[in-house]
Protein backbone atom coordinates (compact mmCIF):
# COMPACT_ATOMS: atom_id res chain seq x y z
CA UNK A 1 0.00 0.00 0.00
CA UNK A 2 1.46 3.42 -1.00
CA UNK A 3 -0.27 6.42 0.83
CA UNK A 4 1.91 9.54 1.54
CA UNK A 5 -0.90 10.16 4.46
CA UNK A 6 0.42 8.49 7.38
CA UNK A 7 -3.25 8.94 9.25
CA UNK A 8 -5.04 7.37 6.47
CA UNK A 9 -2.09 4.77 6.20
CA UNK A 10 -2.49 3.44 9.15
CA UNK A 11 -6.40 3.57 9.31
CA UNK A 12 -6.31 1.54 5.90
CA UNK A 13 -4.02 -0.92 7.07
CA UNK A 14 -5.31 -1.51 10.28
CA UNK A 15 -9.02 -2.12 8.34
CA UNK A 16 -6.95 -4.62 6.01
CA UNK A 17 -4.75 -6.56 8.83
CA UNK A 18 -8.32 -7.54 10.54
CA UNK A 19 -9.18 -9.12 7.87
CA UNK A 20 -6.25 -10.91 7.52
CA UNK A 21 -4.83 -9.17 4.80
CA UNK A 22 -0.77 -9.06 4.94
CA UNK A 23 -0.05 -5.55 4.50
CA UNK A 24 3.17 -3.63 3.56
CA UNK A 25 2.18 0.16 4.25
CA UNK A 26 5.52 2.54 2.89
CA UNK A 27 5.18 6.68 1.96
CA UNK A 28 8.27 6.11 0.61
CA UNK A 29 7.63 4.97 -3.43
CA UNK A 30 10.58 3.81 -3.59
CA UNK A 31 10.80 0.71 -1.03
CA UNK A 32 6.96 -0.21 -2.83
CA UNK A 33 8.75 -0.58 -6.11
CA UNK A 34 11.67 -2.66 -4.59
CA UNK A 35 8.91 -4.78 -2.61
CA UNK A 36 6.88 -4.98 -5.57
CA UNK A 37 9.87 -6.08 -7.69
CA UNK A 38 11.03 -8.57 -5.25
CA UNK A 39 7.47 -10.56 -5.51
CA UNK A 40 6.51 -9.61 -2.23
CA UNK A 41 2.97 -8.54 -3.61
CA UNK A 42 -0.22 -9.43 -5.18
CA UNK A 43 -1.66 -6.29 -5.14
CA UNK A 44 -0.98 -3.04 -5.06
CA UNK A 45 -2.89 0.12 -3.47
CA UNK A 46 -1.86 3.60 -4.21
CA UNK A 47 -2.94 7.08 -3.88
CA UNK A 48 -2.90 9.37 -6.76
CA UNK A 49 -1.41 11.79 -4.26
CA UNK A 50 2.08 9.96 -4.15
CA UNK A 51 5.54 12.05 -4.78
CA UNK A 52 6.86 12.03 -7.46
CA UNK A 53 8.89 9.18 -8.44
CA UNK A 54 11.81 9.40 -11.16
CA UNK A 55 12.17 6.56 -12.71
CA UNK A 56 12.45 7.47 -16.67
CA UNK A 57 15.40 9.12 -17.52
CA UNK A 58 14.80 12.70 -18.94
CA UNK A 59 16.00 12.09 -22.23
CA UNK A 60 13.05 9.28 -22.73
CA UNK A 61 10.01 11.04 -21.45
CA UNK A 62 7.59 11.21 -23.81
CA UNK A 63 5.63 14.90 -23.72
CA UNK A 64 2.54 13.34 -21.98
CA UNK A 65 4.23 13.31 -18.86
CA UNK A 66 4.53 17.13 -18.36
CA UNK A 67 2.65 18.40 -15.89
CA UNK A 68 0.43 20.10 -17.89
CA UNK A 69 -1.30 17.19 -19.73
CA UNK A 70 -1.79 15.27 -16.02
CA UNK A 71 -4.80 16.70 -13.37
CA UNK A 72 -2.03 17.97 -10.59
CA UNK A 73 -4.17 16.01 -8.45
CA UNK A 74 -3.28 13.15 -10.32
CA UNK A 75 0.12 13.42 -11.31
CA UNK A 76 2.31 12.18 -8.77
CA UNK A 77 0.48 8.86 -8.32
CA UNK A 78 0.56 8.30 -12.12
CA UNK A 79 4.25 9.21 -11.65
CA UNK A 80 4.29 5.85 -9.41
CA UNK A 81 2.48 3.99 -11.98
CA UNK A 82 4.52 4.53 -15.03
CA UNK A 83 7.38 3.27 -12.81
CA UNK A 84 5.55 -0.41 -11.96
CA UNK A 85 4.23 -0.68 -15.65
CA UNK A 86 7.58 -0.24 -16.67
CA UNK A 87 8.98 -3.32 -14.90
CA UNK A 88 8.31 -6.69 -15.94
CA UNK A 89 7.38 -8.56 -12.73
CA UNK A 90 5.42 -5.59 -11.52
CA UNK A 91 3.14 -5.10 -14.21
CA UNK A 92 1.93 -8.41 -13.33
CA UNK A 93 0.38 -7.01 -10.60
CA UNK A 94 -3.65 -6.07 -9.68
CA UNK A 95 -3.38 -2.26 -9.07
CA UNK A 96 -6.36 -0.56 -7.08
CA UNK A 97 -6.21 3.15 -6.73
CA UNK A 98 -7.20 5.11 -3.35
CA UNK A 99 -8.27 8.72 -3.79
CA UNK A 100 -9.72 11.61 -1.76
CA UNK A 101 -13.03 13.09 -2.37
CA UNK A 102 -11.41 15.67 -4.48
CA UNK A 103 -9.66 14.08 -6.48
CA UNK A 104 -10.73 14.07 -9.99
CA UNK A 105 -13.25 11.21 -10.55
CA UNK A 106 -12.07 8.26 -11.99
CA UNK A 107 -14.24 5.51 -11.27
CA UNK A 108 -14.16 4.01 -14.52
CA UNK A 109 -10.27 3.98 -14.97
CA UNK A 110 -8.46 3.19 -18.16
CA UNK A 111 -7.06 -0.56 -19.21
CA UNK A 112 -3.54 0.86 -18.60
CA UNK A 113 -1.31 -0.16 -15.86
CA UNK A 114 -3.56 -3.36 -14.98
CA UNK A 115 -5.94 -0.63 -13.17
CA UNK A 116 -8.68 -2.88 -11.92
CA UNK A 117 -11.11 -0.04 -9.64
CA UNK A 118 -10.84 3.73 -7.77
CA UNK A 119 -12.17 3.70 -4.51
CA UNK A 120 -12.41 6.51 -2.10
CA UNK A 121 -10.09 6.52 1.32
CA UNK A 122 -12.44 5.59 3.94
CA UNK A 123 -11.92 4.98 7.72
CA UNK A 124 -14.81 2.19 7.49
CA UNK A 125 -15.56 -1.21 6.57
CA UNK A 126 -17.08 0.02 3.46
CA UNK A 127 -13.45 -0.01 2.01
CA UNK A 128 -13.11 -4.17 2.23
CA UNK A 129 -16.23 -4.51 0.47
CA UNK A 130 -15.51 -1.57 -2.61
CA UNK A 131 -11.82 -3.65 -2.58
CA UNK A 132 -13.58 -6.66 -3.13
CA UNK A 133 -15.75 -5.90 -5.53
CA UNK A 134 -13.02 -4.18 -7.42
CA UNK A 135 -10.88 -7.32 -7.57
CA UNK A 136 -13.89 -10.03 -8.27
CA UNK A 137 -15.21 -8.09 -11.61
CA UNK A 138 -12.20 -7.67 -13.34
CA UNK A 139 -11.06 -12.02 -12.72
CA UNK A 140 -14.58 -13.00 -14.06
CA UNK A 141 -15.08 -10.53 -17.37
CA UNK A 142 -11.43 -11.23 -18.17
CA UNK A 143 -12.27 -15.10 -17.68
CA UNK A 144 -15.60 -15.21 -20.02
CA UNK A 145 -13.75 -12.72 -22.79
CA UNK A 146 -10.61 -13.99 -23.24
CA UNK A 147 -10.76 -17.41 -22.05
CA UNK A 148 -7.36 -19.27 -21.52
CA UNK A 149 -3.79 -16.88 -20.55
CA UNK A 150 -2.30 -19.37 -23.59
CA UNK A 151 -4.97 -18.95 -25.92
CA UNK A 152 -3.91 -17.63 -29.53
CA UNK A 153 -4.74 -14.67 -31.36
CA UNK A 154 -6.65 -17.00 -34.10
CA UNK A 155 -8.59 -18.47 -31.54
CA UNK A 156 -9.76 -15.35 -29.99
CA UNK A 157 -10.57 -14.16 -33.94
CA UNK A 158 -12.58 -17.07 -34.71
CA UNK A 159 -15.89 -16.06 -33.88
CA UNK A 160 -15.24 -12.92 -36.27
CA UNK A 161 -16.55 -13.22 -40.11
CA UNK A 162 -14.15 -12.17 -42.77
CA UNK A 163 -16.62 -9.63 -43.50
CA UNK A 164 -16.20 -7.92 -40.61
CA UNK A 165 -12.33 -7.72 -41.13
CA UNK A 166 -11.61 -4.83 -42.39
CA UNK A 167 -9.47 -2.01 -40.59
CA UNK A 168 -8.71 1.95 -40.55
CA UNK A 169 -5.34 2.81 -39.35
CA UNK A 170 -4.31 6.13 -38.62
CA UNK A 171 -1.03 7.56 -37.73
CA UNK A 172 0.97 9.90 -39.19
CA UNK A 173 4.61 7.73 -38.80
CA UNK A 174 4.55 4.71 -41.34
CA UNK A 175 6.97 2.73 -38.90
CA UNK A 176 4.22 3.16 -36.72
CA UNK A 177 1.70 1.67 -38.66
CA UNK A 178 3.55 -0.37 -40.26
CA UNK A 179 3.94 -3.66 -37.05
CA UNK A 180 -0.04 -2.99 -36.82
CA UNK A 181 -0.95 -3.65 -40.02
CA UNK A 182 1.14 -6.61 -40.28
CA UNK A 183 -0.46 -7.44 -37.08
CA UNK A 184 -3.90 -7.18 -38.78
CA UNK A 185 -3.42 -8.62 -42.13
CA UNK A 186 -1.96 -11.79 -40.53
CA UNK A 187 -5.61 -12.35 -39.26
CA UNK A 188 -7.37 -11.78 -42.41
CA UNK A 189 -7.97 -8.13 -42.07
CA UNK A 190 -8.10 -5.36 -45.04
CA UNK A 191 -6.35 -2.37 -43.51
CA UNK A 192 -6.47 0.95 -45.14
CA UNK A 193 -4.12 3.56 -43.94
CA UNK A 194 -3.98 7.56 -42.86
CA UNK A 195 -1.71 9.75 -42.20
CA UNK A 196 -4.00 12.77 -40.76
CA UNK A 197 -7.04 13.27 -39.54
CA UNK A 198 -8.84 14.92 -42.73
CA UNK A 199 -7.68 11.61 -44.97
CA UNK A 200 -8.56 9.39 -42.21
CA UNK A 201 -12.13 10.78 -41.98
CA UNK A 202 -12.56 10.33 -46.11
CA UNK A 203 -11.95 7.01 -46.10
CA UNK A 204 -13.81 5.99 -43.24
CA UNK A 205 -16.79 7.20 -45.19
CA UNK A 206 -15.28 5.77 -48.30
CA UNK A 207 -14.70 2.40 -46.90
CA UNK A 208 -16.73 1.91 -43.76
CA UNK A 209 -14.23 0.05 -41.75
CA UNK A 210 -15.33 -2.21 -38.97
CA UNK A 211 -12.84 -0.95 -36.43
CA UNK A 212 -10.74 2.36 -36.45
CA UNK A 213 -7.23 2.98 -34.75
CA UNK A 214 -6.18 5.92 -34.47
CA UNK A 215 -3.18 8.22 -33.14
CA UNK A 216 -4.22 10.99 -30.83
CA UNK A 217 -1.81 13.53 -32.42
CA UNK A 218 -2.48 13.55 -36.01
CA UNK A 219 -2.06 16.64 -38.57
CA UNK A 220 -4.79 18.71 -39.64
CA UNK A 221 -7.31 17.44 -37.37
CA UNK A 222 -6.24 15.42 -34.12
CA UNK A 223 -7.58 11.85 -33.03
CA UNK A 224 -9.55 13.52 -30.50
CA UNK A 225 -11.79 15.42 -33.37
CA UNK A 226 -11.40 12.72 -35.77
CA UNK A 227 -13.37 10.58 -32.35
CA UNK A 228 -15.87 13.55 -32.50
CA UNK A 229 -16.65 13.63 -36.11
CA UNK A 230 -16.86 10.00 -36.46
CA UNK A 231 -19.36 9.65 -33.16
CA UNK A 232 -21.54 12.77 -34.96
CA UNK A 233 -21.85 11.08 -38.49
CA UNK A 234 -25.30 9.10 -39.44
CA UNK A 235 -23.04 6.56 -41.29
CA UNK A 236 -20.38 6.17 -38.82
CA UNK A 237 -21.30 6.72 -35.46
CA UNK A 238 -21.64 2.97 -33.72
CA UNK A 239 -18.01 2.49 -35.49
CA UNK A 240 -15.78 1.05 -32.90
CA UNK A 241 -12.84 3.59 -32.39
CA UNK A 242 -9.93 3.02 -30.27
CA UNK A 243 -6.74 5.02 -29.67
CA UNK A 244 -3.57 3.61 -30.20
CA UNK A 245 -1.38 6.06 -28.89
CA UNK A 246 1.92 7.54 -27.79
CA UNK A 247 -0.14 10.14 -25.64
CA UNK A 248 -0.78 8.47 -22.82
CA UNK A 249 -1.37 10.90 -20.01
CA UNK A 250 -4.29 10.21 -17.58
CA UNK A 251 -6.11 13.11 -18.73
CA UNK A 252 -5.76 12.51 -22.48
CA UNK A 253 -6.93 9.07 -21.59
CA UNK A 254 -9.98 10.62 -20.07
CA UNK A 255 -10.85 12.59 -22.31
CA UNK A 256 -10.65 10.74 -25.18
CA UNK A 257 -12.68 8.05 -24.15
CA UNK A 258 -15.25 10.36 -22.81
CA UNK A 259 -15.68 11.37 -26.57
CA UNK A 260 -17.06 8.21 -27.33
CA UNK A 261 -13.54 5.69 -27.74
CA UNK A 262 -14.12 2.48 -27.00
CA UNK A 263 -10.63 2.07 -25.95
CA UNK A 264 -7.29 3.91 -25.25
CA UNK A 265 -4.08 1.83 -25.89
CA UNK A 266 -1.11 3.61 -25.51
CA UNK A 267 2.21 2.69 -27.36
CA UNK A 268 4.62 0.46 -27.07
CA UNK A 269 1.69 -2.24 -27.29
CA UNK A 270 2.87 -5.54 -27.30
CA UNK A 271 1.18 -7.31 -31.02
CA UNK A 272 -0.63 -10.18 -28.77
CA UNK A 273 -2.63 -7.56 -26.57
CA UNK A 274 -3.57 -5.59 -28.90
CA UNK A 275 -5.36 -8.00 -31.03
CA UNK A 276 -6.81 -9.10 -28.01
CA UNK A 277 -8.50 -5.58 -27.32
CA UNK A 278 -9.45 -5.70 -31.16
CA UNK A 279 -10.93 -8.87 -30.75
CA UNK A 280 -12.65 -7.99 -27.59
CA UNK A 281 -14.58 -4.40 -29.38
CA UNK A 282 -15.52 -6.50 -32.10
CA UNK A 283 -17.30 -9.30 -30.19
CA UNK A 284 -20.23 -6.56 -30.43
CA UNK A 285 -20.79 -8.29 -34.38
CA UNK A 286 -19.54 -11.57 -33.74
CA UNK A 287 -22.10 -11.87 -30.49
CA UNK A 288 -24.90 -11.35 -33.16
CA UNK A 289 -27.10 -14.33 -33.42
CA UNK A 290 -25.35 -16.27 -30.95
CA UNK A 291 -27.79 -16.30 -28.10
CA UNK A 292 -28.75 -20.46 -29.15
CA UNK A 293 -32.26 -19.21 -30.76
CA UNK A 294 -33.32 -21.42 -33.68
CA UNK A 295 -34.90 -18.71 -35.53
CA UNK A 296 -32.87 -15.54 -36.38
CA UNK A 297 -29.57 -15.61 -38.34
CA UNK A 298 -28.70 -11.97 -36.89
CA UNK A 299 -30.65 -10.28 -33.52
CA UNK A 300 -29.50 -6.99 -32.06
CA UNK A 301 -30.83 -3.86 -30.26
CA UNK A 302 -30.55 -0.61 -32.35
CA UNK A 303 -29.15 1.01 -30.10
CA UNK A 304 -26.43 -1.04 -29.37
CA UNK A 305 -24.70 -1.38 -32.66
CA UNK A 306 -26.94 1.22 -34.30
CA UNK A 307 -28.90 0.68 -37.88
CA UNK A 308 -26.82 1.42 -40.35
CA UNK A 309 -24.20 -1.46 -38.71
CA UNK A 310 -27.38 -3.78 -38.42
CA UNK A 311 -27.74 -3.50 -42.22
CA UNK A 312 -24.09 -3.35 -43.14
CA UNK A 313 -24.28 -6.42 -41.63
CA UNK A 314 -26.76 -8.36 -44.06
CA UNK A 315 -25.04 -6.64 -47.04
CA UNK A 316 -21.10 -7.41 -46.02
CA UNK A 317 -22.58 -10.99 -45.24
CA UNK A 318 -23.93 -11.01 -48.98
CA UNK A 319 -26.90 -12.32 -47.19
CA UNK A 320 -30.47 -13.24 -48.35
CA UNK A 321 -33.50 -13.17 -46.47
CA UNK A 322 -35.63 -10.54 -43.99
CA UNK A 323 -34.52 -7.94 -41.58
CA UNK A 324 -37.57 -7.25 -39.23
CA UNK A 325 -37.23 -4.42 -36.69
CA UNK A 326 -39.50 -2.98 -33.89
CA UNK A 327 -39.30 0.06 -31.95
CA UNK A 328 -42.07 0.99 -29.38
CA UNK A 329 -45.47 0.45 -31.90
CA UNK A 330 -43.61 0.96 -35.22
CA UNK A 331 -42.43 -1.67 -37.42
CA UNK A 332 -40.31 -1.67 -40.60
CA UNK A 333 -39.41 -4.97 -42.59
CA UNK A 334 -36.22 -4.98 -45.21
CA UNK A 335 -35.77 -7.78 -47.77
CA UNK A 336 -32.03 -9.12 -48.83
CA UNK A 337 -31.04 -10.71 -51.54
CA UNK A 338 -27.41 -11.08 -51.90
CA UNK A 339 -26.61 -8.49 -49.72
CA UNK A 340 -28.36 -6.01 -51.95
CA UNK A 341 -31.90 -4.41 -50.42
CA UNK A 342 -35.06 -5.96 -53.35
CA UNK A 343 -37.98 -4.84 -50.95
CA UNK A 344 -38.64 -2.10 -48.07
CA UNK A 345 -41.44 -1.25 -46.15
CA UNK A 346 -42.94 0.58 -42.68
CA UNK A 347 -46.27 1.32 -41.22
CA UNK A 348 -46.58 4.72 -43.62
CA UNK A 349 -44.43 4.02 -46.54
CA UNK A 350 -42.56 1.73 -49.04
CA UNK A 351 -39.42 1.29 -51.48
CA UNK A 352 -36.40 3.24 -50.77
CA UNK A 353 -38.29 6.04 -48.51
CA UNK A 354 -39.54 3.17 -46.06
CA UNK A 355 -35.77 2.29 -45.88
CA UNK A 356 -34.82 5.86 -45.45
CA UNK A 357 -37.15 5.97 -42.46
CA UNK A 358 -36.12 3.40 -41.54
CA UNK A 359 -32.20 4.15 -41.33
CA UNK A 360 -32.91 6.97 -39.45
CA UNK A 361 -34.01 5.02 -36.22
CA UNK A 362 -32.05 5.46 -33.18
CA UNK A 363 -33.83 2.72 -31.16
CA UNK A 364 -35.56 -0.58 -31.23
CA UNK A 365 -34.62 -4.59 -31.45
CA UNK A 366 -34.09 -6.43 -35.30
CA UNK A 367 -34.25 -9.85 -36.05
CA UNK A 368 -32.78 -11.03 -39.87
CA UNK A 369 -34.56 -14.41 -40.65
CA UNK A 370 -32.50 -16.34 -44.07
CA UNK A 371 -34.89 -17.21 -46.85
CA UNK A 372 -36.43 -16.10 -50.05
CA UNK A 373 -37.25 -12.48 -49.48
CA UNK A 374 -39.67 -12.64 -52.81
CA UNK A 375 -39.74 -11.30 -55.90
CA UNK A 376 -38.42 -7.83 -57.31
CA UNK A 377 -35.34 -5.27 -58.46
CA UNK A 378 -32.73 -4.19 -56.22
CA UNK A 379 -34.28 -0.92 -55.35
CA UNK A 380 -31.39 1.28 -55.86
CA UNK A 381 -27.85 0.57 -58.12
CA UNK A 382 -26.40 -0.59 -55.65
CA UNK A 383 -26.83 -1.09 -51.76
CA UNK A 384 -23.57 0.82 -50.84
CA UNK A 385 -25.49 3.90 -52.92
CA UNK A 386 -28.71 3.25 -50.94
CA UNK A 387 -26.91 3.69 -47.50
CA UNK A 388 -25.09 6.42 -48.36
CA UNK A 389 -28.08 8.32 -49.66
CA UNK A 390 -30.47 7.70 -46.82
CA UNK A 391 -27.26 9.04 -44.61
CA UNK A 392 -27.03 11.98 -46.31
CA UNK A 393 -30.60 12.72 -45.59
CA UNK A 394 -30.41 12.00 -42.15
CA UNK A 395 -26.94 14.53 -41.70
CA UNK A 396 -29.28 17.23 -43.27
CA UNK A 397 -32.38 16.62 -41.60
CA UNK A 398 -34.48 14.83 -44.37
CA UNK A 399 -35.10 11.88 -42.70
CA UNK A 400 -38.07 11.36 -39.94
CA UNK A 401 -37.30 9.52 -36.81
Amino acid sequence: MLDGDRGTCARTRSLLQREDYWVFATGDPKVALGLVRAGATDLVLTDLGMPVLDVVPRWARRRSDAPFEIPPTASDGYAVLRALDADAVSARRLIVVLKEGSAPDVSSPPCRFGIVGCIPKAASAGLLDKLEAALQEPAASAGAAVGSVDETPAQIFRALPNALRRALLADPEASERGPVREALTAEGFSVDEASGGTEALRLAVARRPWIILTEAELPEIDGFELCRKIRSHSLLSHTPLAFLSHRDGYAARAYGLGLGADDYMCKPMDVRELLIRVALILSRYSDLGARNRPKPGLEGDLEFIGTAVALQLCSAGRLSGVLTAQWGARRARVGFRGGEVVSAESDRCRGTEAFYEFLAWSQGHFEFLPGDPGDGPVLAESFDRLLLEGCRRIDEGGAGV
